[in-house]
């Protein structure tokens, strides 16, 4: 339950901020709601994050016509296998899982012909995954260690308004810090108030 919270306050802030002024993006929607999923290609140079498929959802206020807010939790429930195994003393590294990311970003949108939009972000991420271990005796057979992951976060995306209060996005994701990056192409269905 603590590892959701700050996906749930990040939620709540936007919802009640949007309630408190409806007017703020004047004839474009206020408060949207996402979900969609992508592919992660983690990388890095040291403890670099898995790469596997991922599930996103995530909460926006648009202050203004083109400035706004985005809360989202990136999840990878399942693992990547490294193709080699790494042995380390007492243990052999096969492998990371379960990611779980959430972030912040501030968005700049421009409105296209056609009621299309371009989205670009800014923001921060921080979770976490667990690298996939295998215990020589007497460590347990299958030992877990999670990896903190912090990141600078990059949005680049791109919309349509499919009806009046339906839009679908795709672009990419990307996650980075000096030892780890994510990048994750998505595509996404929005609900906007």
């Amino acid at each position: 339950m603590v590892r959701h919270s700050p996906f749930a306050a990040g939620l709540l802030l936007t919802l009640g901020l949007a309630s408190a002024s409806s007017a703020w993006a004047r004839d474009e929607p206020t408060v949207e709601f996402f979900a969609g999923g992508g592919y992660g290609f983690g990388g890095g140079s040291e403890e670099g994050a898995p790469s596997l498929p991922t599930f996103d959802l995530g909460a926006g206020l648009w202050l203004s016509k083109h400035w706004g807010l985005s809360f989202s939790y990136t999840g990878g429930p399942s693992e990547d296998r490294f193709p080699v195994r790494g042995e380390s003393g007492d243990r052999v590294f096969i492998g990371r899982r379960d990611l779980q990311l959430w972030r912040i970003t501030v968005r700049r949108r421009q409105m296209l012909p056609g009621d299309a939009e371009f989205l670009l972000g800014l923001g921060i991420a921080w979770g976490d995954f667990e690298e996939i271990v295998i215990g020589l005796p007497p460590l347990p057979q299958d030992v877990g260690f999670d990896q903190a992951f912090n990141a600078l976060s990059f949005e680049l995306l791109l919309g349509k308004r499919i009806s009046k209060h339906w839009w679908i996005r795709g672009g990419a994701i990307f996650d980075v810090n000096t030892e780890s990056n994510l990048v994750q192409p998505v595509g996404m269905l929005v609900l906007a108030f």
